[in-house]
């Protein structure tokens, strides 16, 4: 196995959409003390809410567009990505495990992302996620519209990579 190149703390991965634009993001290595003073590490959320141990290495976009491997920060890079790599809305009854949710805010942009583990059923059509809860947050799964008070979703809209 081929030894990594040496990286400083923060420095970008190499990402690049599906037609080969480049993606920016970052990587961080800890979780920093004002931070994780002010509880957001360990916060409880919801009874409906699984959570796994907090990562810094990569957020909610980072998970869902980039494997885990940086965080995603600016909403713009997102939408690159959905349309470079070919993704299509699609309507929450239809959607499969596999497919993101993006949430959107009133004004438009996106503030959250996840992706989709069941298909939903009648009569609520709310399918189950995992998702990252900011850069120092941990993974958790949950119901597509139960997220943390911190965030300011208007609208979900449920995508697809389609042939």
């Amino acid at each position: 196995m081929r030894a990594p190149m040496p990286r400083a703390p923060g420095q970008d991965v190499l990402l690049d959409t599906a037609i080969g634009n480049p993606v920016p993001n970052t990587q961080a290595s800890t979780i920093t003390m004002p931070l994780a003073a002010q509880g957001l590490v360990s916060k409880v959320i919801s009874p409906s809410v699984i959570r796994a141990v907090p990562h810094p290495r990569y957020n909610c976009h980072g998970l869902s567009l980039g494997a885990r491997r940086t965080a995603i920060l600016d909403d713009a890079t997102v939408s690159t990505i959905l349309e470079d790599d070919g993704y299509k809305p699609i309507q929450s009854r239809d959607v499969l495990p596999g497919d993101l949710a993006i949430y959107y805010t009133e004004e438009g942009t996106i503030d959250h992302s996840a992706i989709v583990v069941s298909k939903p059923e009648s009569p609520a059509w709310i399918p189950l996620v995992v998702s990252k809860w900011g850069v120092i947050g941990s993974e958790v799964l949950h119901p597509a519209t139960d997220l943390t008070p911190g965030y300011a979703v208007a609208d979900i809209r449920y995508y697809r990579i389609l042939p």
